[in-house]
């Protein structure tokens, strides 16, 4: 148990609902459900009933709730009696992202070290993991979010996400709940171009051909709405697909493949490098990383 799960299971009992929870502690859904089952899990009992028309707190849940309460009042107090103590680690962290990583997950990671500590300012990149390298070579950001294999001074396992297969509710796939890799590449990939390079690298490491066409589009929206229309497929990490998109089905390929993301660091700023052991921290309470990583 710890206070990330107890921060979670307040905001959904304070909410109702766990889509809103989410919206609350800048999480997904998946994410908020999974903090919450773990939590169950490691105490034996059922904390909140799921149902239709919400979220029902269980007897023993009452309890916990007020306990819950008044635990994260002391966290806070601590917090704020040791902010003066972090005064050395203030300063700015330029934090290089690549497109794949969801908007909640910085949010999450960036507002819970800022907790800790308060006068810590970030600064956000975006660009494609080429860009990324440079940049942490020649020291315009200090953390990078990278899914190729480089060679840095740090380097902490960050995501482990898998992708999935989109198609149109139309499709000759669509019927199944999951689909060999072979039949995914014989259709028109539809994604960024980055994107469908990391995929064929993930391939070319499994001695499987690469996709030989696709379509090379950036915004998620529109690559969406290209699958609708039946124009082709994409391959997509889990965390990225917005299930309320109509007329899509979400398929498991066969085998699966996952997305790898590493936090990477060349400077070893002391900032920094608390930064990224809060994040692996974080993510592996949050379900974006294996227990044993």
């Amino acid at each position: 148990m710890n206070v990330s799960q107890l921060e979670v299971f307040l905001a959904i009992v304070d909410t109702g609902s766990l889509k809103e929870a989410a919206d609350v502690v800048s999480l997904t859904q998946s994410a908020v459900s999974y903090s919450l089952s773990k939590l169950e899990a490691e105490l034996g009992v059922t904390l909140l009933e799921r149902g239709r028309q919400g979220v029902t707190v269980t007897r023993i849940g009452e309890e916990v709730v007020q306990h819950a309460r008044s635990i994260l009042s002391q966290v806070d107090l601590i917090r704020q009696k040791t902010a003066r103590e972090r005064r050395p680690t203030a300063g700015k962290i330029r934090l290089g992202c690549v497109s794949h990583v969801p908007r909640r997950l910085l949010t999450g990671i960036t507002r819970d070290f800022q907790r800790q500590y308060p006068d810590v300012e970030f600064v956000f990149f975006e660009g494609t993991p080429p860009e990324l390298t440079s940049w942490l070579h020649n020291n315009v950001i200090d953390v990078g979010m990278m899914t190729v294999n480089e060679h840095f001074a740090v380097t902490i396992p960050f995501i482990q996400d898998e992708l999935k297969v989109i198609v149109s509710t139309n499709h000759t796939l669509a019927a199944k709940s999951q689909v060999p890799l072979r039949a995914v590449l014989q259709e028109l990939f539809i994604g960024p171009k980055t994107e469908h390079g990391i995929v064929n690298q993930m391939l070319s490491a499994k001695k499987i051909p690469p996709f030989q066409s696709h379509h090379e589009v950036s915004a998620y929206n529109t690559i969406f709405a290209m699958v609708r229309e039946g124009i082709g497929i994409s391959l997509m990490p889990q965390t990225l697909i917005d299930l309320q998109y109509e007329d899509l089905v979400v398929l498991s390929v066969e085998p699966k493949l996952h997305l790898h993301v590493q936090l990477v660091n060349n400077n070893q700023l002391p900032t920094a490098v608390a930064f990224m052991d809060n994040a692996h921290r974080w993510a592996k309470i949050h379900g974006f990383l294996p227990d044993n990583m």
